[in-house]
């Protein structure tokens, strides 16, 4: 029963916080103009993945209090987590060879 309440706080605080980031991203211009690497073609707002990533690293320690998951896993996931999103943050402010980016989120 937590994990749906989790699942769902999860989903909301995503999608509030991706709105206010966006809006954030437009009035100071941080948009990512597409280049041949890009997956879409129309210059985008960046810093959306954040709010993923503060909900999902916030829900972690909900769900480790409601005993759905062990402290291993916990400790897995926030790591995994917590070295996927440095990789992207760091491939958005400069760029990462396919390889290493692969490599590193297979290690993740």
């Amino acid at each position: 029963m937590i994990l749906g309440w989790v699942l769902l706080v999860v989903f909301g605080a995503s999608w509030l916080l991706t709105l206010l980031l966006r809006r954030y991203a437009l009035s100071k211009s941080l948009m990512d103009i597409p280049n041949a690497r890009s997956s879409h073609s129309v210059p985008t707002p960046r810093g959306g993945g954040v709010a993923i990533v503060f909900s999902f690293i916030c829900a972690l320690p909900v769900v480790l209090m409601g005993s759905v998951m062990s402290m291993e896993q916990f400790v897995a996931l926030l790591g995994s987590g917590l070295l996927i999103a440095l990789i992207g943050f760091a491939d958005d402010h400069g760029h990462i060879a396919a390889r290493w980016r692969l490599l590193g989120h297979f290690i993740g």
